[in-house]
C-alpha cells in the first residue's frame, strides 16, 4: 500500500479565496451623541497612559477599557462648555496641521473630543486662550530657564516656533554655534547639513548684531505640522533654513506648551487606534462581554494587522472548548448513539465551513480587524479645515471564510479567558452554534461555572517539582511491577484511591473500564468520546498562560500529551490496565505489550516512538475522565483531577518548548514542501513484520521493520528525516 505524505497544512492558506470590502474606521457606537440629562451633557472622561497632557471625552463608556487609556470620571458639561470644546477641536487641529482656520471641509461623523488636561482636569485656560483673541504674552515675560517649556508663534507671520536659545549681547558667536550644533552632529550624523546650518545661522546672528548689538535676541526653530512629523523621511537632505533669529517682542506664547505640541504627533496615532477599537467596544456591548480587554482585542484581531497580539492562540483554545461543549451536548441529547455517530455529529458542528456560516449570520466580518486606518489619513472630529488628499474614514479589509471560522473559535477562547467556561458556553448558545432544544442546553450548562479550571501556575515552571533534565521515567513513572491485564476488574473502586476521586455512581466507574469485546454490556466508547475532548482542554488551557505560545505550539503540546502513546503509558503507570474488563484476546494483546514496553523515549520528539500501545489503554484513560465529568457534574472537578495527573508532562513541555515539534511525519512533509520534493511511504506486511519504505522523488531512502504498520511508518519517517536534515546541514556548511 502506498501512502503519500500529507501536504503542508500551511498551503491551504494560499488557495483560500478572500473577500475585499471597505468599512468605516470607527464603529457606529462612536457616532452616538452626548446625552443631555438635567440640562447638562454627560461625558466620559479618559486619559492616555502615554500622553500626559491630553485627555479625551466620549459619549459612551469604553468598557472593557482599552489598555492604552485610563477612565478618570463621568462628567457633566453645560451646553456652552460642550460647544467651546467642539470649537476648540477645529482651532487646535488647524494650528497643529498649520492650515488656515477656515471651515470649508467635511465633518467626521465620529463624536469624541480631545482636551488639554492639567492634574486630571480639563485645562480650560488653554481652551480659552485658543478661542478668544486676547493679547498674548511675549517671550520677554518668561524667564530664560522656563522658555524651553513653551511653544511660540511669530507675531508677523504666525509661524509656530520651538525655542532654541536666548543670545545675550556679549556672547561669542562661535560658542553659541557649538552649543547649538555639536549635539546635532552626534545625533544625526549629518555633517554636511550641519555645516550648512552653522554658516546660515552665523550669518543671521551677525546681521542681527549689526542692526542692534545691545539687546538679547532669540534663536528659534520652525515647528513642523504634526502630520509632517509623523511621515517617514526618505531623504537625508534637509533644508538648513529652519532657524529664525527674532527679537523678544516678535515671539508670542502659543496656547499649547512644548510637551503638548510634541505629544500631538503621538495623539493622532492614539486616535486612530481608538477609532479602530471602537468596534471591540461595540462587540462587547452587543454580546455582554465584561472580561479583559486584551483577550477580546486579540480575539478580534487578525495576524495581518498585529503579528504578536492576535487571534492565533485563542483560536486554538476556542477549538478545544467548543469540542468539549459539543461533545457534552450531543452525549446528553443522543443517549443511544454510539461513539462514531457522536463524533460525526460533533464534527459537523465544529468544522470550518459551518463556523464560517455562523460568523456570516452574525456579521462578524464587521468586527474582525485585518487592517487599521493609517494615522496620517485620520480626519479628527469637529475639524472643518480643507479636506486633505489623503484623508479618509474608509479602511480596506480582506477576509476569508477560514478567518471567519477562526474568529468564532478565538472569541469562544476570549470569553473563556476573560470570563470563564460558563460564559464561554453561553456565548456559544447565543451564537446558535448548536441549535438544540432549551432543555438540552440547560443540561449542558449545569456542568460549567466561571471558576478557575487550571492547575498550573507560572511559579511551577521554574520550581524543583521536576528535575532539570528529567528522563521519561521521571515524567511518567514506569510500572513498579507487572500484573495481568484485568486482574482487578471486579474491584474498580480501587481506582478511586489512585486518582483521588470518589464516585457517587459506581456504575459509571464500571462502564469506564468495560471494553467493547464484552457483548451485551454498556462499554466505555461513549465516555471515551467525551473524555477525549476533556483532555485536550486540560492540556491547552493549562499551557496557554505559561508562555506566549502560538497556535502551532499549543497544538504540539496537545498532540504530544493527548495521544495514544503517552496516555497509554499513563494508564500503565497508574495501574489502570488492571481494571480493564475485556475478552481473553484483548487481554493477551495488552499483556504482550506490557512485556515489551519501553520507557526511555524523548517525550518532546513527537512521533519518534518505539512502541505502538493497544488503543484500549488510551481509551480507558479518556473514558475515566468522561466518567468523572458525568458523575461529578463539574468540569472543574475533572480538570483538577486530570490536571494533577498531567502536571509533570505539561511542565516539561513548557520548559522545553523549543525542543518540541510536530509529528515526525509532519516534519518530513514540511521538508518535502520546502525542498519541492515528492515524499511518499510505501508499506507492506512481510514475514519479518510490517515494512515501511520512504521514497523521495521515487528514490527509496530508508526502510524500517516493526510490529505494526503505524510504528513502521513512524520509525521510517524518523530515519528519513534524520538523513535529509543531516544532508541539508552538510550542504550549508560547504556553501559557507
Amino acid at each position: 500500500m502506498d501512502m503519500e505524505i500529507d501536504a503542508d497544512p500551511t498551503k491551504k492558506l494560499k488557495t483560500e479565496s478572500f473577500e475585499t470590502y471597505n468599512i468605516r474606521s470607527y464603529a457606529d457606537i462612536l457616532s452616538q451623541p452626548f446625552l443631555l440629562k438635567s440640562a447638562k451633557y454627560e461625558v466620559y472622561f479618559y486619559k492616555f497612559f502615554e500622553i500626559s497632557q491630553f485627555g479625551i471625552l466620549f459619549p459612551i463608556e469604553f468598557k472593557p477599557c482599552p489598555d492604552f487609556i485610563q477612565f478618570v470620571k463621568k462628567r457633566k458639561l453645560w451646553s456652552s462648555e460642550l460647544n467651546s470644546l467642539r470649537e476648540f477641536q477645529h482651532v487646535m487641529w488647524c494650528d497643529l496641521f498649520q492650515v488656515l482656520q477656515v471651515k470649508n471641509g467635511n465633518l467626521s461623523n465620529a463624536n469624541y473630543l480631545v482636551v488639554p488636561v492639567k492634574k486630571k482636569r480639563i485645562d480650560w485656560d488653554r481652551v480659552k486662550n485658543a478661542l478668544y483673541d486676547e493679547e498674548l504674552k511675549t517671550i520677554r515675560e518668561i524667564s530664560i530657564n522656563d522658555r524651553p517649556n513653551y511653544m511660540y508663534q511669530s507675531v508677523k507671520k504666525r509661524h509656530f516656533l520651538q525655542y532654541v536659545k536666548t543670545i545675550m549681547p556679549d556672547e561669542e558667536t562661535e560658542k553659541i554655534l557649538n552649543e547649538i550644533f555639536d549635539q546635532a552632529v552626534v545625533v544625526n550624523n549629518e555633517n554636511n547639513t550641519v555645516t550648512d546650518r552653522r554658516i546660515l545661522v552665523k550669518a543671521m546672528i551677525d546681521k542681527k548684531r549689526n542692526n542692534d548689538n545691545y539687546k538679547p535676541f532669540i534663536i528659534a526653530k520652525n515647528a513642523k505640522p504634526v502630520r509632517r512629523m509623523l511621515r517617514v523621511v526618505t531623504s537625508t537632505t534637509k533644508s538648513p533654513n529652519n532657524y529664525q533669529i527674532l527679537s523678544e517682542d516678535e515671539m508670542q506664547i502659543f496656547y499649547l506648551n512644548s510637551v503638548q505640541y510634541e505629544e500631538a504627533t503621538h495623539l493622532l496615532v492614539m486616535l486612530s487606534s481608538l477609532e479602530s477599537v471602537s468596534y471591540i467596544i461595540q462587540f462587547a456591548k452587543l454580546y455582554n462581554y465584561t472580561g479583559s480587554f486584551t483577550y477580546l482585542r486579540n480575539g478580534l484581531t487578525a495576524p495581518s494587522l498585529d503579528n504578536d497580539s492576535n487571534y492565533d492562540a485563542l483560536e486554538n483554545l476556542g477549538d478545544v472548548i467548543l469540542k468539549v461543549i459539543a461533545s457534552l451536548h450531543f452525549f446528553s441529547k443522543y443517549e443511544k448513539d454510539r461513539e462514531h455517530y457522536l463524533t460525526w455529529r460533533r464534527t459537523e458542528k465544529i468544522k470550518n465551513d459551518y463556523l464560517s456560516k455562523i460568523a456570516k449570520r452574525h456579521d462578524f466580518k464587521n468586527y474582525l480587524r485585518t487592517r487599521e486606518l493609517k494615522y496620517i489619513k485620520l480626519r479628527p472630529p469637529y475639524y472643518e479645515g480643507q479636506n486633505g488628499k489623503d484623508e479618509t474614514d474608509q479602511v480596506l479589509q480582506r477576509i476569508s471564510d477560514g478567518q471567519l471560522a477562526d474568529m468564532v473559535e478565538s472569541l469562544i477562547g476570549a470569553f473563556f479567558m476573560g470570563e470563564g467556561m460558563l460564559n464561554s458556553a453561553k456565548f456559544v448558545y447565543q451564537l446558535d452554534v448548536l441549535p438544540e432544544e432549551e432543555q438540552n442546553w440547560a443540561y449542558t450548562l449545569q456542568y460549567f461555572d466561571n471558576e478557575k479550571l487550571t492547575v498550573l501556575d507560572i511559579d511551577m515552571i521554574s520550581s524543583d517539582i521536576l528535575c532539570e533534565n528529567p528522563s521519561f521515567g521521571d515524567i511518567i513513572p514506569p510500572m513498579s511491577e507487572k500484573h495481568p491485564c484485568g486482574d482487578l476488574f471486579e474491584t474498580p473502586e480501587m481506582v478511586e484511591d489512585i486518582i483521588g476521586y470518589k464516585f457517587k455512581d459506581k456504575s459509571l466507574l464500571f462502564e469506564a473500564f468495560t471494553h467493547a469485546s464484552q457483548e451485551n454490556k454498556t462499554n466505555y466508547e461513549r465516555l471515551e468520546f467525551l473524555g477525549d475532548s476533556l483532555l485536550d482542554l486540560i492540556v491547552v488551557s493549562n499551557t496557554f498562560l505559561m508562555g506566549n505560545f502560538n497556535a502551532e505550539e499549543l497544538t504540539t503540546f496537545k498532540h504530544i500529551i493527548a495521544n495514544n502513546n503517552v496516555l497509554s503509558k499513563l494508564a500503565i503507570s497508574l495501574g489502570l490496565y488492571r481494571f480493564l474488563k475485556c475478552d481473553l484476546c484483548q487481554a493477551e494483546i495488552v499483556d504482550k505489550f506490557l512485556d515489551t514496553v519501553t520507557w526511555d523515549e524523548d517525550i518532546c520528539n513527537f512521533g519518534a516512538y518505539d512502541d505502538d500501545p493497544p488503543k484500549c489503554l488510551n481509551d480507558i484513560f479518556e473514558a475515566l475522565a468522561g466518567a468523572i465529568l458525568i458523575d461529578s457534574g463539574s468540569l472543574r472537578v475533572v480538570s483538577q483531577v486530570f490536571g494533577s495527573i498531567l502536571k509533570l508532562p505539561m511542565i516539561h513541555l513548557v520548559r522545553n518548548n523549543e525542543k518540541c515539534g510536530p509529528n515526525i511525519r509532519s516534519r518530513l512533509s514540511v521538508y518535502g514542501q520546502r525542498a519541492r520534493k515528492k515524499i511518499r511511504i510505501e508499506e507492506s506486511d512481510t514475514d519479518l513484520g510490517c515494512l515501511a519504505t520512504v521514497y523521495i522523488d521515487e528514490i527509496p531512502i530508508v526502510s524500517h521493520y516493526s510490529k505494526t504498520r503505524w510504528l513502521a511508518k513512524q520509525q521510517a519517517a524518523l530515519k528519513a528525516y534524520q538523513i535529509v536534515t543531516k544532508d541539508q546541514e552538510s550542504a550549508e556548511i560547504e556553501s559557507n
